[in-house]
């Protein structure tokens, strides 16, 4: 998915299986999740998004923070010194084919 090779969103969970091929019913043990989450559930066999390589200098991260000071993420610049076109979705290219369609017969 990251080289842009794949086309697709795996239609199962990375992990299928508890790793000691048994199932877990410790609430603190630090054995990886089983069940697949909502996201994964949504994205399960859809086609890949697009997908860019962003270049940007390390003074450029910005940690962004809640409201009681949580950190929740980076902040991403508007100017990245390169951005890098990995993939584009075949759903991408479809709607960009229909526009021109569309533009060539002057709608």
């Amino acid at each position: 998915m990251l080289n842009g090779a794949k086309g697709t969103y795996r239609s199962d969970g990375v992990i299928s299986r508890h790793p000691a091929s048994r199932p877990c019913d410790d609430p603190a043990c630090s054995c990886p999740a089983t069940a697949p989450t909502a996201e994964s559930l949504v994205r399960a066999g859809r086609k890949a998004d697009d997908w860019d390589a962003w270049m940007l200098s390390a003074d450029q991260y910005e940690l962004h923070r809640d409201a009681h000071g949580a950190a929740v993420g980076i902040q991403l610049p508007s100017d990245p010194k390169r951005i890098r076109r990995v993939r584009v979705s075949p759903e991408r290219k479809r709607g960009l084919a229909l526009v021109a369609a569309l533009l060539d017969l002057g709608v």
